[in-house]
């Protein structure tokens, strides 16, 4: 035997044993791939196969997890240049549905969740014969009719027209009396009395109703009828910090940012507030105006804050003003028709406007061109959502609510959600697994679409609470009758 075949021969049978080794059960035969290709290679394989992959070892799990990982990254955590609005205007930025933002979750069961949830959007969309998608939930315990809600992961805030400010436990909407496909809420919420403050600023409040509301996770604002703007301190169990004055005519919007805030009234003023400055004074009423913008010459109707981008509606007119600088960026006129409602694209790149003419416009601002399409629907659109994390701009039309997903040139789609036949709606928001809204109807003042109630691992996808969200059933007046009797203004 030649020595060149004995040493192809000992090659041979040293790879053999190799390979036999490494195919060997409970061995991790990727340990020595570069991690580049085994995750490369995970990327291709099944999601059962994954699965198996993980039971194999302890390194196969943390490789399979971190496949888990990197899948939902892509479809459901957004990129940080996405986010860039979120600095100035954070309460656009809850509900995204990214879980807690530590390491180490559990992607597998966080990424199930997320596929079941869309699954569920996209049955539910013109499927009038599926009784279980959405889950309905009426929260009917409010006397007045309700103009403004926000809502998060753990608690729904909303404004009513007697003053009362209602404040539901998101975890409770499960605990409710059933009647058919509708749930009711069986709980009060907790009351907080708008038009009943702290003894320091109960000489300076006036009664009227709550029109507009916005909070993020240290402070709520509300603008009422009686031309006050409120700052409450949520971590400090929602006492109220001071009063804003200035406008005089009723609050019809605010906008919070983290270093400012900005009210409009139908007074036609637009008021920049230092919102630093604010929570430094010891004053309870605040009247120290830190800029003015004009514009508009009517009665505005609502606002939107994305970065340093501001844009405000009346019947006639739209204005985009740079928050920093005070400027007026971009002037659009409305006639033939009127603006109803308002929404600001992802940068702050794009206005967004629902008309009397039942279609919503969009403008670029550099230009003031209209962009495609121009949607249409056969009514007045009263409010507007847009959830640019998740693609989704929820709309309101009279009694029924749609969504619009894509652009043109994405293949657009608009799908209806009118399982529930309520009142004219008045506003809409949403967030990657509800649609919240209010509408005129006595009966269903608000309505809560839940696509992910009874999901499993779904309160994996919840954001982490905040000092003061609840966790537990609330209490309908967390006060003693006697300090709330106190705390009347005398008449």
């Amino acid at each position: 035997m030649s020595p060149q075949k004995s040493s192809n021969e000992d090659t041979t049978i040293q790879v053999r044993r190799q390979t036999s080794q490494s195919t060997e059960p409970g061995k991790d035969f990727l340990t020595g791939l570069p991690g580049e290709l085994t995750g490369d290679i995970l990327d291709r394989l099944d999601t059962q196969s994954v699965s198996r992959f993980g039971q194999v070892s302890r390194a196969c799990s943390d490789q399979a997890r971190s496949r888990w990982f990197r899948e939902f990254r892509k479809k459901y955590i957004p990129a940080p240049a996405e986010l860039n609005w979120s600095e100035e205007s954070p309460q656009r930025a809850r509900g995204v549905g990214a879980g807690a933002h530590v390491p180490n979750q559990a992607w597998r069961k966080m990424c199930n969740a997320r596929q079941e949830i869309e699954r569920r959007w996209e049955k539910a969309a013109n499927d009038d014969d599926d009784d279980d998608l959405p889950k309905i939930f009426c929260l009917k315990q409010v006397a007045g009719r309700v103009h403004c809600v926000q809502f998060d992961d753990h608690k729904i805030i909303a404004g009513s027209a007697d003053g009362k400010i209602l404040i539901w436990n998101m975890h409770n909407l499960g605990r409710t009396l059933k009647s058919g496909t509708i749930a009711y809420m069986s709980t009060d919420p907790r009351v907080i009395y708008g038009n009943q403050t702290e003894q320091s600023l109960r000489a300076n409040f006036l009664r009227g109703s709550i029109l507009c509301l916005q909070y993020d996770a240290e402070i709520m604002i509300t603008g009422s009828s009686n031309r006050i703007v409120t700052v409450w301190s949520i971590k400090d169990d929602y006492r109220p910090i001071c009063h804003l004055r200035a406008h005089t005519d009723h609050v019809s919007d605010v906008c919070l940012g983290r270093q400012h805030i900005v009210t409009c009234s139908k007074d036609g003023m637009v008021y920049v507030w230092d919102r630093g400055d604010i929570m430094a004074s010891k004053s309870p009423i605040y009247s120290t105006v830190l800029r003015k913008l004009e514009g508009h010459g009517t009665s505005i109707h609502s606002m939107r804050l994305c970065g340093d981008r501001l844009a405000g509606i009346s019947n006639d007119e739209a204005v985009v003003w740079d928050l920093s600088t005070g400027t007026c960026k971009r002037w659009i006129d409305s006639l033939p028709s009127h603006f109803c409602s308002v929404e600001l694209s992802e940068g702050g790149k794009s206005i967004l406007v629902g008309t009397t003419a039942l279609t919503i416009i969009e403008y670029d601002i550099a230009t003031g061109k209209i962009l495609p399409p121009c949607i249409r629907w056969g009514e007045v659109i009263s409010s507007l959502h847009l959830d640019s994390v998740n693609n989704r701009l929820i709309c309101s039309g009279g009694k029924s609510i749609f969504r619009y997903c894509g652009r043109a040139d994405d293949n657009p789609v608009v799908s209806t959600y009118n399982k529930l036949k309520t009142g004219k709606i008045l506003t809409v928001r949403c967030d990657y697994r509800r649609i919240v809204f209010t509408s005129t109807d006595g009966y269903h003042p608000i309505v809560v679409y839940d696509f992910g109630h009874e999901v499993p691992d779904a309160e994996l996808l919840e954001a982490p609470p905040t000092a003061n969200d609840p966790k537990a059933p609330l209490t309908s007046n967390p006060r003693p009758a006697s300090s709330v009797m106190a705390m009347r203004p005398r008449r």
